[in-house]
């Protein structure tokens, strides 16, 4: 679909179309790694800070790194609140360097520390492997990266299928809680910038009268997470296997029971592909008991606000965003 066919702004019109041609027109997964080194390159284009530092994860099936963000102009303290992020890119693409500036931007406005992972892509490494890596990092920030918190706050966030990891991620935590019945710390916030949601919408065959992120980019992405997890699951120690195979965490929108999740923040543009998905999400959220922020946005399509930082919709998101993570961080504070 041309750019100019939907009812864009002429502020997010014009980025788009030159995103599109960055990108070789635009994004599609029948060759995912040729896909990948393009989408490195327009990510990559641009100098960006290096993490503090950055720490290497066993304990998930495979290696997997985490890369941590202070603020520039102070020292940090393990007593701070920190952010445990996810990048972008269908679970098929992306890299957390790719989120370098953004990260740092939060560590800085904030004055946070920022932890942003780089999670085992799909087909080579399929559903759970990237469930078990956001768990292996979210375990190691309460036992290495802020071990003298009593009770420590931690927001986890991400865009796109980053946001479905954060999403996934509480939702495991909630029940392996429930599964011990040793009162765990959950992340105070799950802060999900439209987030990859549902599974089911890769049958959808009318999903395509979307930009950027179609709906054949979504089967795709979501054929390649999910097609081989039998046999990533028949891999793993029979404990855990049973427990990743008790609930279709890859999948929030199809878990059940949604109450004794923390509140959560939910941004969509209107002409996203996820945005039907992300509304039933948050009501059923509401229903759920769990408070829950939906913000949309008139007439923007999948991830406006990273390739046109600068549009209105883009600003009033940024603001509401970060408001509500200095909230719930800082307990209003």
């Amino acid at each position: 679909m041309e750019v100019d066919s939907l009812n864009l702004s002429q502020e997010l019109q014009e980025p788009l179309a030159q995103l599109l041609i960055a990108l070789g027109g635009g994004i599609e997964l029948h060759d995912i790694p040729s896909m990948r080194e393009r989408l490195n390159r327009v990510c990559e284009a641009v100098a960006v800070p290096a993490p503090f530092a950055s720490h290497p994860l066993k304990g998930c099936g495979c290696l997997v790194v985490l890369h941590e963000y202070r603020p520039a102009q102070s020292c940090a303290s393990d007593t701070w609140p920190a952010l445990l992020w996810f990048h972008g890119g269908g679970y098929v693409m992306g890299k957390a360097l790719h989120d370098d500036v953004l990260c740092q931007r939060f560590a800085d406005d904030l004055g946070i520390r920022v932890f942003s992972l780089d999670y085992p892509l799909a087909p080579e490494h399929p559903y759970p492997h990237a469930l078990l890596a956001a768990e292996a990092a979210w375990d190691w920030l309460l036992s290495e990266a802020l071990p003298s918190c009593r009770t420590p706050r931690i927001a986890v966030g991400g865009a796109s299928a980053g946001g479905g990891l954060a999403a996934s991620l509480v939702l495991r935590l909630r029940d392996r809680s429930r599964t011990t019945g040793v009162q765990a710390i959950l992340p105070c916030l799950q802060w999900l910038m439209y987030p990859m949601l549902d599974s089911r919408t890769r049958v959808a065959q009318d999903a395509s009268d979307t930009l950027l992120w179609t709906g054949a980019c979504n089967r795709q992405a979501w054929h390649s997470l999910l097609d081989t997890r039998a046999a990533a699951l028949a891999s793993l120690p029979a404990d855990m296997a049973l427990a990743m195979a008790a609930q279709p965490y890859f999948s929030p929108s199809e878990v059940d029971d949604l109450s004794g999740l923390p509140e959560a923040f939910i941004a969509i543009g209107t002409i996203d592909l996820f945005y039907a998905e992300n509304q039933a999400y948050a009501k059923r959220l509401h229903q759920s008991g769990v408070p829950c922020e939906l913000h949309e946005f008139a007439d923007a399509p999948h991830a406006f606000d990273a390739f046109a930082p600068q549009a209105s919709a883009s600003v009033t998101f940024e603001g509401l965003r970060m408001t509500c993570l200095r909230n719930a961080l800082f307990q209003g504070s």
